[in-house]
């Protein structure tokens, strides 16, 4: 049997004396240990998998059957491994439009979106009321835009980034949408030493604490609540991690309100609103107090289970591999970038919790919190 080929996007690193094996595609992270790791740091020593049987078999004076069970063992956990990198859509950009000579800037922002330069130009007075509010927690740029978005009414309202139609005469609710994800697109594709994270994040004095999560987690809904009692907004969305010194910031575009939260938060609702928008974009700012940055100080893991809310500590690998898998750019988790994580991790704490809904699951973390730093130092 010879060895599975594995993907170019994995990656093999040695972390907190344990062998690891990552795939950047898939961003799933699995522990090797024993004859295993041993395989993995020489498996070009060996002809193939029968032949890797039989010398460790003669050099460790085992039997040849429990060695190959061993190694069998090993190839289905790589096979797990094997899928392919999971590329990121694109959004599909229309025929070059500008607005009518007629229509001229009305008001202009230009905003920092994670390190990207943006500026947003509105040509009508009636949308600048709708999108300077949902722009205001993005800090503003400090250099020259690198893209440029037009929005305008005509025969209803059309969307542009650098002259290319993204939308053209859609209702408000669309347009606003297709605005605030061409900016998260730009955030999303940026090339960044940092990690980016797909997670919420919010902030208590210069501290973050990073909520991560699969789609459906409560990440959003949970950084309202924490917000709402007192905490500063980060982020519901996007969090850049520097790995080396644990430094964060941000992406702080409007919160996208879903689901039971907006029988409990109606006030939230945007007054422009229709009544079946799906999501509500809310400023983060008609919530609470915003931050622009912090240092990681306690990765939360959140996952929706609807019956009852309970916390468990998880150790730094276990960790990891919930990290890796919130990762947008997996390209940056190289073997280094694992063992700065690793070690981040083992001065950070990090709890999962499964909840059955958003206040419940902020009321854990608060408590949980205020638990590894004193609530004396928290109100400091």
């Amino acid at each position: 049997m010879t060895w599975p080929v594995l993907p170019a996007s994995t990656v093999v690193a040695h972390v907190l004396g344990t062998t690891v094996v990552l795939n950047q595609g898939s961003g799933t992270l699995v522990r090797v240990d024993g004859i295993g790791a041993f395989i993995l740091d020489h498996r070009d020593h060996f002809a193939d998998h029968r032949d890797a049987a039989i010398e460790l078999s003669a050099l460790l004076g085992a039997d040849v059957e429990a060695v190959e069970r061993d190694l069998l063992d090993l190839e289905e956990l790589l096979d797990g491994l094997t899928s392919d990198e999971v590329a990121f859509v694109h959004p599909e950009y229309g025929p070059v439009r500008f607005p009518p000579a007629t229509d001229a800037v009305v008001e202009h922002w230009s905003v920092d979106a994670l390190g990207v330069a943006v500026e947003v130009r509105c040509h009508s007075p009636h949308l600048v009321e709708v999108i300077a509010p949902l722009l205001a927690a993005h800090p503003p740029a400090r250099s020259a835009p690198a893209h440029r978005f037009d929005i305008w009414e005509d025969a209803g309202i059309t969307v542009t980034q650098d002259d290319r139609t993204l939308r053209d005469r859609v209702q408000l609710d669309v347009a606003v949408d297709t605005l605030i994800a061409g900016i998260t697109v730009l955030a999303i594709l940026a090339e960044r030493h940092a990690l980016v994270l797909h997670a919420a994040a919010v902030i208590d004095d210069a501290s973050a604490i990073i909520l991560g999560g699969g789609s459906g987690a409560g990440k959003t809904t949970t950084t309202v609540e924490l917000v709402a009692g007192g905490l500063a907004f980060l982020t519901d969305e996007m969090v850049e991690l520097d790995p080396a010194t644990g430094a964060v910031r941000g992406f702080a575009r409007p919160i996208g309100l879903e689901g039971p939260a907006r029988t409990w938060r109606p006030e939230l609702r945007p007054v422009w609103a229709s009544g079946d928008l799906a999501r509500w974009p809310v400023p983060p700012g008609a919530v609470g107090a915003l931050a622009e940055q912090g240092r990681a100080a306690m990765f939360v893991h959140l996952e929706f289970v609807g019956d009852g809310t309970t916390v468990e500590v998880l150790d730094p690998l276990a960790a990891l591999g919930r990290l890796c898998d919130v990762t947008f750019n997996r390209s940056r988790l190289t073997a280094a970038v694992l063992v700065q994580l690793a070690e981040l991790l083992c001065q950070v704490p990090s709890v999962l919790v499964r909840h059955d809904g958003a206040p419940e699951a902020a009321r854990a973390i608060v408590e949980r919190w205020e638990g590894a730093c004193g609530v004396e130092q928290r109100r400091a």
